[in-house]
C-alpha cells in the first residue's frame, strides 16, 4: 500500500521484491461464492474491512505508471479463492507495466505453507530463494 510506505518515506519502487503466500483477500470487494464456505469469507472480510474494502485491497491499488517490484505469489491447489485473487493481482500488476508470477503450492494447506515455508526441503521457500537471490 503506497500510503502505508509513504508514512516510512517510501515508494513501491524502494521495494526489491514482494512474496506473497496464498491470500485470498487480494479483492476483498470481490464475490466470495455461494454456500458455507461463501458466508464464511464474507463474515470474515466484514469484521477485517469493513467499510473500507476497497481501499484496503492491494488489487483495486495498483495503479499505471507507478513503478511497483517484482511479485512473487504463491497459492495452494485446493483454495480456488487464492487462485482467483492470485491471478487477478498478478494481472494488475502486468497490465500496470510491473511484473508478477503466480506459483501454485500443490500439496499445502494454507497452515502447511505459512508454517513450513523455508525449512529445508520446502519447495516454495526454495523458489522464494531463487526469487531473491534473482534481485
Amino acid at each position: 500500500d503506497p500510503v502505508y510506505l509513504a508514512g516510512q518515506g517510501l515508494q513501491p519502487s524502494d521495494l526489491a521484491g514482494v512474496i506473497l503466500l496464498d491470500g485470498a483477500g487480494y479483492d476483498a470487494t470481490g464475490d466470495r461464492g455461494q454456500g458455507p464456505a461463501g458466508r464464511l469469507l464474507g463474515d470474515l472480510y466484514s469484521e477485517a474491512f469493513g467499510d473500507r474494502a476497497a481501499e484496503l485491497s492491494p488489487t483495486l491499488l495498483i495503479r499505471p505508471g507507478v513503478a511497483y517490484p517484482p511479485y512473487l505469489i504463491f497459492h495452494i491447489a485446493s483454495r480456488q479463492d487464492s487462485k482467483g485473487q492470485s491471478e487477478a493481482l498478478a494481472a494488475a500488476l502486468i497490465r500496470a507495466g510491473g511484473r508478477a508470477e503466480v506459483i501454485v503450492a500443490p500439496d499445502d494447506s494454507h497452515r502447511d505453507i505459512n508454517v513450513e515455508f523455508g525449512a529445508p526441503g520446502d519447495a516454495e521457500g526454495e523458489r522464494a530463494a531463487r526469487f531473491i537471490l534473482g534481485r
